[in-house]
């Protein structure tokens, strides 16, 4: 077999690897039943209590959780031992309590179900019974927080893949086209800005392909057992979620008209769609695990950041593998490389500095790393991290020039990477399951 062929069969057997080291440590972090919690709020008390019998009939219900939580749709559905709906009032909300007024003079077991948003716009539901009386009526089984289905897990970090991608192509390229392509003022400029607006424009195509997918995520996750509902769908819609989903949105649309503004010769849109992504990566922030945080402020500040940063590297980098064979760039290769070392290089030290804050201001200790499924993945995301920069180092030791197949397996690690942090965000943090 030919060096060049045998190279090119090690990189793609490597990035195969990577790939199957971070399915095999997902499966090894699924739920196993003794620790199949993995929400971000959580039901810290009821009035009535779960489980409990009551001598008089109470007159309201009381919901305590872990952290401030919004309502979806029939936040609270009570079921009264023969299997009809409590008639009730509005729903109270302060804070991280919900309160509302019940009839519940009938003897036997009520079943009270409910499901609310947590801070950073995670799906939450679970159910318990309390009794009037004595025990009685079908729910006297019917006890606990529900587990989210795996397929909600499944659905949020493609749902998350893809927007990250989206993100890396959408606003990386153009950042790249700004800050590395227009400087070097070169006469095939014109071919060269078509060919990374396409790119762009598939970016774009995967941030509008995220969100219904996200929706679909979410709706899932509340419903669990219950099949696809639209009344769920809708008032997601009308919750943070939906608000911050209509953001992102916008905020694709507005690229894609300033990609077609460049494409017409309006270059200084270029700015101002890099100023979109970087509000795109603060609407981000909103639902992250930042608003949990012990500092909001400074983690949302650290996570916006964190999503510019990958932006940046894994956008030029794929813009840079694109571009390097195009034959005009024979003489700016060097030139163009240099450039961007700079840049990628900014971007590795602010992702890993603000993933050290964002880490800092979620565990509550440095075992959290072992003891958590939260900590397990982000160990692993970071050891791949450091194998990345480990790898580079030596091709860079090694090697004067850079084969592009090292890039493509640059790329396939941090594509890993993207899976890894999608899944982080359907995890709790420590600091919130203490």
């Amino acid at each position: 077999m030919p060096i060049s062929r045998l190279r090119r069969s090690q990189y793609y057997w490597s990035g195969l690897w990577i790939m199957w080291s971070v399915l095999i440590g997902l499966l090894l972090l699924y739920p196993t039943p003794a620790q199949a919690r993995s929400l971000h709020a959580s039901l810290l008390r009821a009035d009535p209590a779960a489980n409990s019998v009551q001598a008089l009939p109470p007159s309201r219900l009381l919901l305590v959780f872990s952290e401030p939580v919004q309502p979806i749709v029939q936040t609270i559905t009570v079921m009264t031992p023969s299997g009809q709906q409590i008639i009730h009032g509005a729903v109270k909300i302060s804070g991280n309590q919900l309160e509302m007024g019940i009839d519940a003079r009938s003897k036997g077991s009520y079943l009270v179900s409910w499901q609310v948003l947590s801070q950073d716009t995670q799906p939450v539901s679970g159910k318990y019974i309390f009794s009037v009386g004595q025990p009685g009526g079908p729910w006297a089984n019917s006890t606990g927080q529900e587990q989210l289905p795996f397929i909600y897990t499944v659905l949020q970090a493609v749902a998350q893949l893809l927007h990250f991608l989206g993100y890396a192509l959408g606003f990386g390229v153009l950042a790249f086209l700004w800050l590395i392509v227009y400087p070097l003022q070169l006469s095939t400029v014109e071919e060269i800005q078509d060919y990374l607006l396409r790119l762009a424009k598939y970016g774009i195509a995967l941030l509008v392909l995220a969100e219904p997918l996200a929706l679909l995520a979410q709706s899932m996750g509340l419903t669990a057992s219950q099949g696809l509902s639209f009344d769920i769908i809708g008032g997601l819609l009308a919750t943070n979620f939906g608000w911050l989903l209509s953001l992102r949105l916008g905020a694709a649309l507005v690229l894609w008209i300033l990609v077609g503004a460049i494409q017409q010769g309006a270059k200084k849109g270029v700015r101002l769609a890099c100023l979109v992504g970087i509000l795109l990566a603060l609407i981000d922030s909103f639902s992250s695990h930042a608003t949990g945080s012990r500092a909001p402020w400074i983690s949302l500040l650290a996570h916006m950041v964190h999503l510019i940063s990958m932006g940046l590297w894994i956008g030029g980098l794929s813009s840079l593998t694109g571009l390097w064979r195009h034959q005009r760039l024979l003489a700016q290769k060097s030139v163009l490389l240099t450039r961007f070392g700079y840049l990628a290089t900014t971007a590795v030290a602010e992702l890993f500095i603000s993933g050290v804050i964002i880490s800092w201001l979620q565990f509550t200790s440095i075992s959290n790393l072992i003891t958590t499924n939260y900590g397990r993945v982000l160990l692993i995301k970071l050891i791949i991290f450091l194998a990345i920069l480990f790898i580079l180092a030596l091709f860079r030791r090694a090697r004067k020039q850079p084969i592009i197949y090292w890039w493509i397996l640059e790329e396939v690690a941090l594509i890993g990477i993207l899976i890894l942090a999608g899944i982080l965000l359907s995890l709790s943090p420590p600091l919130l399951t203490r």
